[in-house]
């Protein structure tokens, strides 16, 4: 059983204890200083709902995996996203929940407690409900947070102003199976502490697959625990995990915190293609402002996209979204720079948003800039991940109708053939019988939309006299 911070009652976690120990692979060998994971995403709580907007939080066991004590200065970041139509969007953050106490289990590893509560020990666990995690006068903002570093300033300890202040937001019309047919969700914990920061920094996140339910007693939908967490990888690892079209790339910015690029691509069956793109900031404190992606001269770009989530309660930050252009050669989206607006709407830490287009030619592989929000150096970092390839320029049924003639004003021979999709040239003969030659052109346009262009030159024989 687990004490419940601030409520003064006694709550059984179900999730964590369903859950079971954590394998011996998460505790041998144990890692080097420091080190606590979320080794459950467990419990969930629907507070209310303002407007179309409901207020969730969801609870965490969490384990110090690491061979050193931890000091129990926590942070505890719940987010919420969707997989719906091949795009994987974040559709919910809180505030970030403060902890102060901790009380040793041995639920995930064998526990040396330091019979300290503000000090967790070796193999040691403590579960936060989502209750607790939820209760308003201690959850604190991120922007207030160097997440790098990983210090986590007190809360206020004031109450909220409504059922949705500080909690993990979501519109109900995102959760609605009635308009979200197929979708699939997720929980997401990001835990933030100073000490671990130094030594493991960029394994404190998990999370786990939700199903939605509509729950009675609080007249909105809510989620319902399936006892499956991922540890130690943030959540748009599920995009790849449950599409095998996806790639997920990690992405790191030097001396700092970690980036994840996820990229699908698809054939529209029309001659164009769908490019989705879904930038993560797990924990770099500089933060993201552009993302470029090079684009081949003659290409076309249509149905440029963008989602982001919104920060609220009162924090800082500009919600206006990235403005997609192409031009210059690239297809970019971008945020003000911090010179012109310090609060403009950077891709800020454990938050995730996506860019997508149409294109008239298939991907290839292509270096995508991530222009930095924080001046310093680099101020960008390179993901590799793919674009829109050159297309190749190809010739009409015209066009070989018109090299034809020009191939009769200087007497060679040829046979042209004009079929469904298909044209070919074959040109087998010289206008001397000094340098002969074959030369055979093809294009072809397949159903799928795609264009091909063979070429072949090959030594023929004289003709007899």
């Amino acid at each position: 059983m687990y004490r419940v911070r601030n409520f003064g009652v006694i709550l059984i976690t179900i999730a964590a204890c369903s859950a079971g120990p954590v394998s011996a692979d998460e505790c041998t060998p144990p890692s080097d200083g420091p080190d606590v994971i979320a080794f459950t995403v467990s419990s969930h709580r629907v507070w209310g709902v303002v407007g179309d907007v409901s207020a969730h939080s969801i609870g965490t066991e969490m384990c110090n995996v690491g061979d050193e004590p931890l000091p129990w200065e926590l942070g505890i970041a719940q987010n919420a996203y969707r997989l719906s139509n091949n795009r994987f969007e974040q559709i919910g953050m809180s505030w970030i929940k403060k902890a102060i106490e901790v009380l040793g289990y041995d639920t995930c590893c064998p526990c040396i407690s330091t019979g300290d509560i503000r000090i967790m020990g070796v193999g040691c666990s403590d579960a936060y409900h989502a209750i607790t995690n939820g209760a308003q006068s201690n959850l604190g903002p991120r922007s207030s947070i160097n997440v790098f570093q990983g210090f986590v300033p007190d809360p206020s300890g004031q109450p909220g102003s409504n059922a949705i202040d500080r909690r993990m937001q979501i519109r109900v019309a995102d959760l609605n199976p009635a308009l979200n047919a197929g979708a699939m969700y997720f929980g997401e914990i990001q835990l933030v502490t100073p000490d671990d920061a130094q030594y493991n920094s960029f394994n404190n996140i998990s999370y786990s697959p939700f199903n939605v339910v509509f729950l009675p007693s609080a007249g909105t939908w809510g989620f319902s625990d399936t006892f499956t967490t991922l540890t130690r990888r943030p959540a748009i690892q599920a995009w790849a995990a449950h599409d095998p079209t996806v790639t997920v790339s990690e992405v790191d910015v030097p001396d700092e915190g970690r980036l994840y690029l996820g990229h699908r691509t698809s054939d529209n069956g029309d001659g164009t293609w769908h490019y989705e793109y879904a930038l993560f900031n797990q924990n770099s404190h500089r933060s993201a402002r552009r993302l470029s992606i090079p684009v081949p001269s003659g290409v076309t770009i249509r149905n440029i996209g963008f989602h982001d989530v919104d920060h609220h309660s009162g924090e800082p930050y500009d919600v206006s979204d990235w403005p997609g252009v192409h031009a210059g050669g690239e297809v970019r989206w971008a945020t003000e720079s911090f010179d012109a607006n310090p609060n403009a709407n950077a891709l800020r830490w454990s938050t995730l948003y996506n860019f997508r287009f149409d294109a008239n030619s298939p991907p290839a592989p292509a270096a995508i800039d991530i222009e930095l929000f924080l001046p310093g150096t680099p101020q960008l970092v390179i993901a590799q991940s793919v674009g829109p390839t050159y297309l190749v320029p190809v010739l009409s049924a015209a066009g070989l109708t018109l090299l034809a003639g020009l191939f009769m004003a200087v007497g060679a021979c040829f046979t042209f053939r004009i079929r469904a999709r298909k044209c070919r040239l074959d040109w087998h003969c010289a206008p001397d019988d000094r340098r002969p030659v074959g030369l055979t052109m093809a294009f072809r346009k397949p159903a799928s939309g795609s264009f091909r262009l063979k070429l072949r030159v090959s030594e023929v024989k004289s003709r007899s006299s």
